[in-house]
């Protein structure tokens, strides 16, 4: 069977994606790229015997890639990935896989015009065993009619709007650089997509030490959004980077025969470690089916988030070689994308914005 040819950009997340790639079945990894010199030479006794590149869009030119797995920048996802479209090569691209609607439309046109050429991104929660388990008791009615959730993007990670990347971009957006993972959760969980947001933000959270620190940063470290379904069902979304917490995405979904709820508060004080363990593996969650206080909840022992950081690429790799269709689809990649814009736009113009959707497959 043909390998799959294989390139990463960016060697951050990318460098475990490279590593990834180098253990699976027809798969090689032809050439990496690094913006960062330095990086570039750390790397090479890892990954051996490849091409080494400092410019993505050279790479892309030179090597005979069938794919490539995109792990730069947030602001420079959309043109390498609208230059790989225009090259025939399937593409794999951490989140967001754009940064503003022009970008997200000239990836769309990009698809229209090369309709073989498969895309798909990284937004992984819903791989993690104790949301499948939470997506199987709603597909099977056990919360009863979903009517409302909240759910919040516990980052607890200052310091990454205080230096490196994410500090020397002013627009930062911590919509499309954490509430995304939630947006694409929730949807995938209820199978509906809101029709309608309103947004709010705030940098209180992080004012004073993003200004002592020097960061570049000028944009919120809070983004909260209410969001409103076709079917009547409400929700309210957020990213809260500015937070004293572990990092965690907290979330209660609310149905007229139950409640889910993954919270850290879900455990006895006792249990809540944190210097001695690791938060995922600290925290469980709860399914309450009654309203009394004296009624033992359900308990949630499962893995959270469980889920290896480059699977979603895994399985984007074997749908190429299988031909069957990627986990997270061309379609829903660019409706999480759209959801994400526009609350961004809500918050920018402080009014709700109704969401306009591109249809990848009409």
């Amino acid at each position: 069977m043909k390998k799959i040819r294989w390139g990463v950009i960016g060697l951050g997340i990318g460098l475990l994606h490279a590593k990834t790639l180098k253990t699976l079945p027809n798969s090689e990894l032809v050439a990496v790229c690094d913006s960062n010199i330095s990086t570039l030479e750390r790397v090479r006794e890892e990954l051996g015997s490849i091409a080494y590149y400092s410019d993505g869009i050279k790479m892309l030119e030179e090597e005979n890639l069938d794919a490539i797995a995109i792990a730069t920048f947030d602001n420079n996802h959309a043109y390498l990935i609208v230059d790989a479209i225009h090259k025939g090569i399937h593409v794999f691209a951490e989140k967001p896989i754009a940064t503003t609607q022009k970008d997200l439309g000239d990836i769309f046109q990009a698809l229209k015009s090369n309709p073989s050429v498969k895309l798909s991104t990284n937004t992984l929660l819903r791989l993690s065993p104790r949301f499948e388990l939470l997506k199987n008791k709603i597909t099977s009615r056990e919360l009863g009619e979903i009517f409302h959730f909240e759910a919040d993007y516990l980052y607890g990670r200052l310091e990454k709007l205080l230096s490196g990347w994410r500090s020397l971009d002013p627009n930062y957006s911590v919509t499309l650089g954490g509430a995304i993972h939630l947006v694409d959760l929730i949807m995938w969980l209820i199978k509906e997509k809101p029709h309608r947001v309103f947004g709010l933000g705030s940098d209180k959270g992080s004012r004073q030490q993003v200004k002592k620190a020097n960061s570049q940063l000028d944009s919120h470290d809070l983004r909260i959004a209410l969001l409103e379904f076709p079917s009547g069902i409400t929700g309210k979304i957020s990213a809260n980077f500015g937070c004293v917490h572990p990092h965690f995405h907290k979330l209660d979904i609310y149905g007229t025969a139950g409640t889910f709820s993954n919270s850290i508060n879900a455990t006895s004080p006792s249990e809540l470690e944190f210097r001695e363990r690791n938060i995922s593996n600290s925290s469980s969650a709860l399914l309450i089916q009654s309203r009394s206080i004296l009624d033992k909840p359900q308990l949630f022992d499962m893995e959270y988030p469980g889920v290896d950081k480059s699977a979603l690429l895994t399985s984007f790799h074997n749908s190429l070689i299988t031909n069957e269709p990627a986990i997270v689809s061309i379609q829903e990649a660019f409706d999480v994308m759209s959801v994400c814009l526009a609350i961004d736009k809500s918050v920018k113009e402080g009014i709700p914005v109704k969401i306009d959707y591109f249809g990848i497959d009409s």
